[in-house]
């Protein structure tokens, strides 16, 4: 039994041993990783600073090229020029369709007042016509009233003229 307990007491030992070692094994590797993590940060800002520097003498270059050359002097100046005369071309073309649309509705407008024109010109003949209808209908009940009135005279005076 005592073997037992030692045994057993040993194995746990070698449990927790094996546990240390497994712990220690893992914070190494995490330390290592870790290391590795801050090492490769490290050179990618050096890269990434190295780079800037290289843009930005670069760039200074450039600037410097730009500034002291007649040429580019002479090409940025062309440059501008056509970028105003595009503007005015823009412009001149936005002038024309802004006439263009005055004019189209200007004419839209007088169209408009031609066709009320020609309808109020055809609605007053029309009441001329509905008048003289009238007219003429008025014309023919009066000269039927006339006939009437002739033949109604005649007829007495023809009556009253015969002995009877």
């Amino acid at each position: 039994m005592v073997d037992q307990a030692r045994e057993a007491n040993l194995m746990a030992r070698k449990a927790a041993e094996e546990q240390q070692r497994k712990l220690l094994a893992e914070k190494q590797d995490n330390r290592q990783r870790e290391m590795a993590r801050k090492e490769i940060e490290r050179r990618m800002a050096e890269e990434i600073h190295r780079q800037k520097t290289e843009q930005d003498k670069r760039e200074r270059e450039l600037l410097r090229i730009c500034e002291t050359s007649e040429e580019l002097k002479d090409l940025e100046r062309q440059l501008k020029i056509a970028y105003i005369n595009k503007e005015r071309a823009a412009q001149h073309q936005e002038a024309l369709l802004i006439r263009k649309l005055e004019n189209d509705r200007e004419q839209a407008i007088e169209e408009k007042m031609e066709y009320d024109r020609q309808d109020e010109i055809r609605h007053q003949i029309e009441k001329e016509n509905e008048r003289r209808q009238n007219l003429i209908a008025q014309k023919a009940v009066l000269q039927k009233q006339m006939l009437e009135m002739e033949v109604s005279s005649f007829s007495r005076l023809f009556f009253l003229d015969r002995p009877g």
